[in-house]
């Protein structure tokens, strides 16, 4: 377990070196593609394989690709202010991930999965809508109108699947720790603009 917790956080450090030294206007691209690079490569080390630990992947790669694609089409206005702090709290989650793939199989109930899917698929709404409204932030129609920060919400959304996921799992605490960290980030505007 250490091991792999090692080797969680050695993947998140050198695609930080990676990011920030060549690709510093990228740097949004960081936490999903550590997460879901880590979570790549513990998967099969890990040993354990059953609905939590395949919702999980599907999420952070689905969360990796809207990204990407949104980035490449230049939709994506978003830039990252405190890049350490960022590091602080991918590192955290990186070592988190062969926790939960350990532990998946201890989970009380499933059913949170399921939740958790939906609240994804809410999130990626709300975030796909203020992508698109950005530049309509007056239309009768916009969702700037109902909502100050969709996109910022929708992010929030698509990653508390985590702490969906893992509500009934033990350690569910840590994930809990990592969200309100993540959360602080997102939510404090000179960290993201």
């Amino acid at each position: 377990m250490v091991i792999l917790m090692l080797i969680g956080c050695m993947i998140a450090s050198a695609l930080f070196y990676v990011y920030y030294t060549y690709f510093n206007h990228y740097l949004l691209l960081y936490m999903p593609s550590a997460v879901t690079l880590t979570a790549l490569v513990i998967y099969p080390l890990s040993g354990e394989g059953n609905f939590i630990n395949r919702i999980f992947l599907l999420t952070m790669i689905s969360v990796l690709s809207l990204v990407v694609i949104l980035y490449s089409n230049q939709l994506l206005h978003l830039s990252i202010k405190k890049p350490f702090e960022l590091l602080v709290i991918t590192v955290f989650i990186c070592m988190l991930i062969p926790l939960l793939f350990a532990t998946s199989s201890a989970s009380i109930s499933i059913a949170s999965a399921y939740l958790s899917v939906s609240v994804f698929i809410a999130g990626y709404i709300l975030f796909t809508l203020g992508i698109i409204d950005q530049q309509d932030r007056d239309s009768p129609y916009s969702i700037y109108r109902l909502m100050k920060h969709p996109v910022r919400i929708g992010l929030l959304l698509m990653y508390s699947t985590v702490i969906l996921l893992t509500i009934f799992m033990p350690y569910n605490y840590l994930y809990g720790l990592w969200f309100i960290l993540f959360c602080l980030y997102i939510l404090r505007s000179e960290s993201l603009s």
